[in-house]
């Protein structure tokens, strides 16, 4: 008997020692510590800020866009929506050319927004240059699964005896310290160049362009294929917000492999198909802004900058080619204290042109003394109402100087499982300043679109008016590559005869996370109706990893036989890294 006490007593005094050894078993683990460290790492935002919805201009970096989505041209996220609108021309993001333009009529490209546009669809983008690609963020339920704890993958340990309420003190009290360990660590993950005072910009994009014009054998001067291969590098830097107070600084160099290869616009003719990427090396912005949401949303920014209205097609920053156009400008843009109002004014002292500023007089840039004015407000449903007036008065480009007002009405409703879009778009141009011409031209653009689970479809039709054949209407701002196909055989919108374009689009759902569209033309002039020919253009493109935009575009026009414009076509090889 006395042997059992004995025992029994041992037992107790084990068992009591091995539940004050509890609470060192009890710190996090290894595992847990991975753990943490991937749920503050998980989905890192895009390089680029979200588009401003109500604003014409650039967002402080960005701002776009791979948006582009980009163009860019809104050239400007990576890819993934530049829109820089850096956009600036703009895509879809592109993106996200980003990067705006798209190529694809009015908001029609569904999948690609080099940047031109990026693609804030029914607003103004701002820095979206374009070409940006599509966002690799994750998706809201990615988001979840990526920041909740992993239980069914991590089984936990058997549940342990219960410690005393002294020892769940100890616990309590060592595990603490862990965890703030590891948020004290998390700043060493982030990118040393985004800062809470500043960041640093790159855009890397690399092209080769195939473009040749298809001539009758019998022809006095053939013009030959071109193949351009260039390289254009943005490196720059804006400042965070301090008192309100931003700034942004971008230089641009264009390089070529090989300017033998292909006319670049503004060197003496070479016999080779045009291709406008002249080699050049400028400031490509330069601005100061003023920003405070509560006194009315005002937001005022001077220097050289990107804008960029709309869909871009009056007023845009071209941001598929190399060199996209930016505005030495003032500009302003308040709420006026109204929910879901956007008034926006800025005046133009000089357009810096794609071709920068070289070459013979008609690819110089604009001297300006120009007004824009915006106002847009968005109702209820998915309505959005824009009117502008825009005055352009070009000291060097006087046929270029012309007073457009106008509006655009959109919508976008969802109905399961479509989504249905409406786009109606009229303005009325007069000639202004200097214009030798005395003219009036109309525009209307009317555009419907349908989204199912399987892609989208667009259809619509535009009318770039002529006065009785002796000037049409002009868009001398616009991201003109975007619209009338890919070929960009009617930049000059047809002559004086003016351009109607009936076009539809189609955007299948691809595999290997690939986006794409393919899209029709016909087009005949207005002032006699005469048939111009048809083409077709189309667009591929991936994302790979938050950076990097791969594409390919294509077009194929073929002339009408009554035209003068001869068979075309064009491919395109892009490769679009931002950061």
């Amino acid at each position: 008997m006395p042997s059992t006490n004995i025992l029994l007593l041992l037992t107790a005094i084990y068992i009591g020692s091995m539940g004050h050894s509890f609470p060192a078993t009890a710190q996090t683990s290894p595992e847990s510590d991975l753990n943490s460290l991937s749920e503050t790492d998980s989905a890192p935002s895009s390089s680029d800020e979200p588009e401003s919805p109500s604003l014409g201009t650039e967002t402080p970096e960005e701002e776009q866009q791979p948006q582009s989505a980009p163009e860019d041209e809104a050239e400007e996220a990576p890819p993934l929506t530049e829109q820089e609108s850096e956009t600036g021309v703009h895509p879809e993001a592109a993106p996200t050319e980003q990067e705006s333009e798209t190529g694809v009529h009015p908001e029609a490209a569904p999948a690609e927004q080099e940047g031109e546009a990026g693609e804030s669809t029914e607003a103004t983008s701002t820095e979206q240059e374009g070409e940006a690609g599509e966002s690799t963020e994750a998706t809201p339920t990615e988001q979840v699964a990526a920041d909740s704890p992993v239980t069914e993958t991590s089984p936990e340990p058997p549940a342990a005896p219960a410690p005393p309420a002294a020892t769940q003190q100890v616990v309590t009290e060592t595990a603490k310290p862990a965890t703030l360990t590891l948020k004290q660590a998390t700043p060493a993950l982030n990118n040393p160049y985004d800062n809470d005072y500043y960041k640093i910009l790159l855009d890397f994009r690399a092209r080769m362009d195939l473009a040749d014009v298809q001539e009758p054998e019998d022809a006095e001067n053939e013009i030959q294929g071109s193949q351009a291969v260039t390289f254009r590098t943005r490196f720059g830097i804006t400042s965070k917000p301090l008192f309100g107070f931003s700034a942004l600084a971008e230089g641009e160099g264009t390089f070529s492999a090989d300017k033998s290869l292909y006319f670049d616009a503004v060197s003496e003719p070479n016999g080779h198909t045009p291709v406008a990427d002249p080699e050049n090396i400028e400031l490509n912005r330069l601005w100061l802004e003023f920003a405070k949401k509560e006194w009315l949303g005002l937001k005022v920014k001077a220097g050289r900058q990107r804008i960029i209205f709309d869909d871009a097609r009056l007023i845009g920053n071209v941001g598929w080619r190399q060199n996209e156009q930016t505005f030495d400008a003032a500009l302003a843009h308040t709420n006026a204290g109204v929910e879901n109002l956007s008034i926006t004014y800025a005046y133009l002292f000089d357009v810096r042109r794609i071709f920068g500023d070289q070459g013979p007089a008609n690819r110089q840039d604009f001297e300006s003394n120009s007004h824009l004015a915006r106002v847009a407000y968005s109702l209820p449903f998915g309505i959005n109402l824009v009117g502008f007036a825009y005055l352009l008065d070009f000291e060097n480009s006087p046929v270029n100087s012309a007073d457009t007002f106008g509006g655009r009405a959109s919508v976008q409703k969802k109905f399961e499982p479509l989504t249905l879009g409406l786009i109606a778009s009229y303005a009325r141009q007069v000639d202004a300043g200097n214009n030798p011409v005395d003219y009036e031209a109309d525009y209307v653009n009317l555009e419907g679109s349908v989204g199912i689970p399987v892609g989208s479809v667009k259809a619509g039709y535009e009318l770039l008016g002529s006065d009785n054949g002796e000037a049409r209407f002009v868009t001398p701002l616009s991201t003109a590559h975007k619209f009338n196909g890919f070929a960009d055989v009617f930049l000059n919108n047809g002559g004086a005869r003016g351009l109607q374009d009936l076009y539809a689009s189609i955007s299948p759902r691809l595999p290997l996370n690939l986006k794409g569209f393919i899209t029709y033309h016909h087009f005949w002039a207005h002032e006699g109706a005469a048939s111009l020919g048809d083409e077709v253009d189309f667009v591929v493109k991936r994302g790979v990893g938050k950076h990097v935009l791969l594409l390919s575009k294509g077009a194929y026009f073929f002339a009408d036989d009554s035209g003068s414009a001869q068979d075309i076509w064009r491919f395109t090889l892009d490769m679009n890294v931002k950061y």
